[in-house]
This record gives C-alpha cells, sequence and structure tokens, in this order.
C-alpha cells in the first residue's frame, strides 16, 4: 500500500519483495491467513482508517508509525479460512453475472441493430 494520495492497490505476492520508503507492507504470522487479509484490506472499514489516520492536507500521507496502528478484526484461522471461502464463492457469482450482463447486452445491442435494418428495409 502506497503511503501517499490512496492507498492504493492491495495485492499478495508468493515471493519475497523488497519495497522503497514509500509502500507499506504487510508480512502476516502464523494463524492469519493472506487472502482473508488482502479481502479486509480492500474493505470500505480498512480504507476509512487509513483515510482517518492520513494527514489532511494537500496530499493524504499515513506515516509507517500510523500505519502500524491500523486495528484488524483477527478471527481464529478456521473462521478466516471460512470467509475466504464465501468471499471466493461470491466474487465468482458476481463474475459469472456480469459475463451474463454483458451477453444479455450484446444480444439487445443485436436485436435492436436487426429491427432497426428491418424498419429501413421496409
Amino acid at each position: 500500500v502506497c503511503i501517499g494520495g490512496s492507498i492504493g492497490k492491495t495485492n499478495i505476492t508468493d515471493r519475497n519483495v523488497a519495497c522503497n520508503q514509500q509502500i507499506n507492507a504487510i508480512s502476516p504470522f502464523n494463524g492469519v491467513n493472506g487472502e482473508c487479509l488482502l479481502y479486509f484490506m480492500r474493505s470500505i472499514f480498512f480504507y476509512n482508517q487509513v483515510l482517518d489516520k492520513a494527514g489532511h492536507g494537500t496530499l493524504q500521507i499515513i506515516s509507517k508509525s500510523k500505519w502500524e496502528q491500523l486495528a484488524f478484526p483477527l478471527p481464529p484461522l478456521n473462521e478466516q479460512k471460512r470467509i475466504v471461502t464465501k468471499v471466493d464463492k461470491l466474487m465468482k457469482l458476481c463474475d459469472e453475472l456480469e459475463t451474463k450482463l454483458t451477453q444479455t447486452q450484446t444480444e439487445r445491442e443485436k436485436i435492436i441493430n436487426a429491427a432497426v435494418k428491418q424498419l429501413l428495409t421496409v
């Protein structure tokens, strides 16, 4: 998470990485599911915490010390895994609905174009 401007994009890496001083990183310890942590960091609750802790000048910046004060609700590991499974399932459903919506829009455009073409040739 970039410390200036906004919390930016959050993601998980599957390898060791190095970050410059403008990037805040979290390395979960045993008992913390990385995917659950990621979903939490993408939540409006977390975003609002970051905004609350950030400076309120022209460029909102959250210092390392304020970053380390952000709260994280940590349920037991089994519950974290259940949350990740549920979120993944819901995200898959959202993707399927988005695909169906796109298909419906495409089919609607084809029908409208065919109707217009038929009206113009009558």
